[in-house]
């Protein structure tokens, strides 16, 4: 299945390891480490400004990438439950 995450952004959901809400992310130590070494290998895909509400990790072709989303993790945690 595949989940529009906002900004004309679009994944596979089998790709997905996990969807955090980024003010958590950002209040935990190694969650933030982890978010910030993405940021420092040019991992990420999506804008970092105030709009950025969730991260969105996904592996793909063995490379951990995270992706930015103006919409909130709860939302984007219920897209995938309707099959």
């Amino acid at each position: 299945m595949i989940i529009h995450i906002g900004e004309n952004n679009y994944i596979f959901e089998k790709n997905i390891i996990a969807i955090l809400d980024k003010k958590a992310a950002e209040g935990t130590k190694k969650t933030r480490e982890f978010i910030n070494k993405l940021i420092e290998d040019n991992c990420v895909i999506g804008s970092l400004d105030q709009n950025t509400k969730s991260y969105i990790v996904v592996s793909d072709n063995n490379k951990t990438i995270v992706y930015t989303s103006n919409i909130s993790s709860k939302a984007l945690s219920n897209r995938n439950i309707y099959e």
